[in-house]
């Protein structure tokens, strides 16, 4: 995970190269499920992660498939093996080691349980780990290691339409890659655009033209964020704003062009007894797997966009007649359609939700804001931060009245 990649809001809000619009965009609802990511450390056999069924349990409650993790070794492939027989596919992060050798196993994998190796990615963070390779080190090893690392895996029949992706550094340098990889905390318990913004643009700016994932992205959570003794840029936020900001996360990045996004982490690895450890912090479920609220938005989110239909990701999304109106500049909106006709259309809003301070929740007045449409149709809207049943439910309706403050509102269309 990353220590000191990211630059100030203040900085990534002077950036300009990328802007997200206010008015709804369309795509695909499952392509959004199927963009989503998580870390996990199947490695850990000493804390939470050691208890492989309740990884699996707490994956099957957020309804995530897609996980990034080390690269295994012969000794924990089996806990791997058992994962990707279970469904799951991985991006596995390559931090040194025989190119070669790595890739022979990923194919054993991948050819074992088709489709579990989706990506290889460099190596981590190079500006705050030590990397040496053939006699380098630092940013000019890693450059020298991901063309090797690239090399192998496209030479491997088994991996040749694996995507990989480059190496994590900061400033960032164009490695030989398929996709470009960011890393992405925004700090102070601030909302994530600016800072997804900044980090986007700069590796547009080293290699245009690629592809973009963003490999890690989250906030820290604590029950009593005073307490925190660690560093300060870090300091964690409490339950509910960790909830609305993970939401916001997502729903900036995809909108923004990331391909693939993965949250960091599933789990609370180990006990934070000293209150400075933020990349424990970091976790969607606490050390003792209960879900925090931001997994069960998370798992709310989500369900709300699953399309079982046969054609989820391969119908043409079509113009939606429904357009909403008067968003807050804060505000913004996004329509994802199921193949069966209906819409889920998104609008969140990225207010001040905490001061960094007080160390304490900000909540921002409610806007009230219109979904219209021009045609009469069924409608619910949710809050899936606070549940998975709807607010409040509409007959016919032609328009839909909503209240936006702090939380992500969803409103689910019927097909028309």
């Amino acid at each position: 995970m990353k220590h000191a990649l990211l630059m100030s809001t203040a900085l990534a809000a002077a950036t300009g190269l990328l802007a997200l619009p206010a008015a709804a965009q369309t795509v695909r609802a499952q392509d959004f499920v199927d963009a989503i990511g998580v870390n996990v450390h199947v490695a850990y056999t000493d804390g939470a992660y050691g208890k492989l069924d309740k990884v699996t349990q707490s994956l099957d409650y957020l309804g995530i498939k897609l996980l990034r993790d080390s690269a295994p070794n012969t000794q924990n492939l089996p806990r791997y093996n058992t994962l990707a027989n279970a469904g799951y596919r991985f991006n596995f992060i390559v931090n040194g080691g025989d190119t070669g050798i790595l890739a022979q196993r990923f194919a054993g994998i991948t050819t074992s349980y088709p489709g579990s190796v989706v990506a290889v990615e460099g190596p981590n963070e190079v500006n705050n780990f030590k990397f040496t390779y053939a006699g380098q080190t630092g940013t000019t090893a890693a450059l020298a290691y991901q063309t090797q690392l690239f090399n192998s895996v496209k030479a491997t029949p088994a991996l040749s339409a694996t995507n990989v992706y480059n190496y994590t550094d900061y400033p960032y340098h164009a490695g030989t890659a398929d996709s470009m990889n960011i890393h992405t905390y925004p700090k102070y318990g601030a909302q994530p655009y600016a800072s997804l913004v900044f980090d986007l643009n700069s590796v547009t700016t080293a290699l245009p033209g690629h592809p973009r994932v963003i490999t890690e992205i989250g906030y820290p959570q604590m029950p009593d964020p005073k307490q925190w003794k660690g560093p300060a840029d870090w300091n964690p936020v409490d339950e509910n704003t960790q909830a609305i900001l993970t939401l916001n996360a997502l729903l900036d990045a995809y909108t923004l062009g990331a391909q693939k996004i993965y949250l960091y982490q599933l789990l609370e690895a180990y006990a934070d007894t000293q209150n400075k450890d933020y990349d424990t912090r970091l976790g969607l479920f606490d050390v003792n797997y209960r879900p925090k609220m931001a997994a069960t938005a998370v798992r709310n989110f989500l369900n709300l966009l699953r399309d079982s239909n046969a054609a989820a990701r391969s119908f043409t999304p079509r113009a939606t007649p429904a357009s909403v109106i008067n968003l807050p500049v804060t505000a913004r909106s996004l329509v994802l359609q199921r193949a069966d006709g209906s819409d889920v259309v998104v609008v969140w809003n990225e207010a001040q939700l905490w001061d960094r301070a007080s160390r304490a929740a900000v909540s921002p007045a409610a806007t009230k804001v219109t979904l219209a449409s021009t045609n009469l149709r069924d409608a619910a809207v949710y809050d899936p931060v606070k549940s998975a049943t709807p607010l409040t439910s509409y007959k016919a309706a032609a328009s839909v009245e909503l209240s936006l403050a702090a939380d992500p509102l969803v409103i689910v269309l019927a097909p028309r």
